[in-house]
């Protein structure tokens, strides 16, 4: 059952890392993946 995260735009998700970098590269793939196909997020330019 998804549950909500952020309720206001201001809130912050932080994310910490304890495991290895190919876990760490996991979650984040999963999470940009999961979160573009809900249609959020924005793109930042580097």
């Amino acid at each position: 059952m998804p549950i909500s995260a952020r309720t206001r735009p201001n809130e912050i998700t932080l994310f910490k890392s304890v495991g290895i970098a190919v876990q760490d590269a996991a979650a984040a793939h999963r999470a940009v993946r999961c979160a573009r196909e809900r249609g959020l997020g924005q793109h930042v330019s580097w």
